[in-house]
């Protein structure tokens, strides 16, 4: 898709990926005995998790540095057909969901991992960073 566009410093993906996802791994354990058990505190949960996202998202987009993978398949569909990032990154999100749910489908024979969060998310997100995208610069 990005042809000539495509950029050596886009392979620093990788190292960051694998940096992000040791991270995750530490906060899991760190936070692995919070549990919320009422389903409107979960829902709340996830608006401000959405919300911290959408904000690391919208710094990372606007640093141009490094894009992990999700983000910048986004940012090449966004640059190459000339679309608004914020509306690219909630089709990327909701296609992975769904290919997530196909995925599950074909090799679970059920939808298991993505409930109503997963979907939330994938549409909160890029709806939040298009609002950070018009408010913030």
């Amino acid at each position: 898709m990005l042809r000539r566009n495509y950029r050596l410093v886009y392979l620093a993906q990788l190292p960051a990926v694998f940096l992000l996802g040791l991270f995750i791994d530490m906060i899991m354990n760190v936070i692995s005995n919070l549990y919320i058990s009422s389903y409107v505190g979960q829902m709340a949960l996830c608006i401000f998790s959405c919300i911290a996202l959408a904000f690391g998202v919208f710094l990372e987009v606007k640093a141009k540095i490094i894009y992990l993978p999700g983000e910048g398949l986004a940012m090449a569909i966004s640059n190459t057909f000339k679309k608004e990032f914020g509306k690219t990154k909630i089709g990327v999100d909701v296609s992975m969901v769904a290919v997530g749910i196909l995925s599950s489908f074909i090799f679970l024979h059920q939808v298991q991992g993505i409930r109503e969060g997963t979907i939330f998310a994938a549409v909160l997100v890029g709806s939040i960073v298009k609002v950070f995208n018009k408010t913030l610069l």
